[in-house]
């Protein structure tokens, strides 16, 4: 399958809002190593989801409008390393999927552009970087949901950010496991 993606900055033209397309809250769950969102609003249908998996961190695609909605999966703290990358300056907007096949609900999808699934994490900031570190230049930086930035260089996605709501106490567990 042949993925690739498109930044929507002017939002009210797809949803209506000048705004990311879900509102919510990313929640890293510590005893299951894994990404939850809490989805408060959303502009964008959050049923019909596929995924697209970058090894186990889900990218959940609504396959009516192919519009992100947000980041989860299961992601084990032992994967990361404690770093301060350079956040990239970020923008709202919407990231929209392509493909050259049909999506179904329900179905994951593997892909590999964004790279080794060594994350980073900056307990200083809480967020937490999935693919390539630093953002390469020339690249869009897009919050497409509260607390999730898509990082996309040539219709290619290079990175997902996530900045989970409870981050001080995933902060205070890794600089002491470290």
């Amino acid at each position: 399958m042949r993925v690739w993606f498109e930044a929507v900055l002017d939002t009210a033209g797809v949803i209506g809002e000048h705004t990311r397309a879900v509102e919510g809250k990313p929640i890293y769950i510590v005893k299951d190593w894994s990404f939850y969102y809490d989805v408060k609003a959303s502009y964008v249908p959050t049923v019909h989801l596929a995924s697209f998996l970058s090894d186990t961190i889900e990218l959940l695609i609504n396959v009516d409008t192919f519009i992100c909605v947000y980041v989860a999966g299961y992601h084990p703290y032992g994967l990361r390393e404690l770093t301060s990358p350079c956040i990239p300056k970020y923008v709202p907007g919407i990231i929209k999927a392509h493909t050259n096949e049909q999506l179904l609900p329900g179905v994951g999808h593997h892909f590999e552009d964004m790279g080794p699934p060594t994350s980073w994490f900056d307990p200083t900031t809480g967020w937490w970087c999935i693919g390539r570190k630093e953002p390469p230049p020339g690249s869009q930086a897009v919050e497409f949901a509260t607390g999730c930035v898509a990082i996309l260089l040539d219709e290619r996605l290079v990175s997902l950010w996530v900045r989970p709501d409870n981050w001080r106490e995933v902060a205070t567990l890794f600089t002491q496991t470290s």
